[in-house]
């Protein structure tokens, strides 16, 4: 995937995962939110939350488990996440 977009994060879950379980608009805004406020790349931020992918400037792992920085990026993206979920829903 070279850019992330509504459309691109929907064609790679279906291919990967065969089912779509969550909003591409919430994924997108959560991953540009995450991205923003820890000074990275949104589309690290989307792989690391879909696929566990280290993010390469922020150390997130450590022997396969997550970081207290990584699980701190995990809470805020779903924050931001249900923020814009649940103005989908309205």
């Amino acid at each position: 995937m070279k850019t992330l977009t509504k459309n691109n994060i929907k064609k790679y879950i279906k291919e990967n995962y065969n089912i779509l379980k969550h909003y591409p608009e919430c994924l997108l805004f959560a991953s540009r939110q995450t991205a923003k406020h820890y000074k990275t790349n949104a589309q690290e931020v989307f792989f690391f939350m879909i696929e566990n992918k280290p993010i390469t400037n922020i150390y997130t792992h450590n022997y396969g488990f997550n970081t207290k920085k990584g699980r701190a990026i995990k809470s805020y993206f779903k924050y931001q996440y249900n923020k814009r979920l649940e103005k989908e829903l309205i």
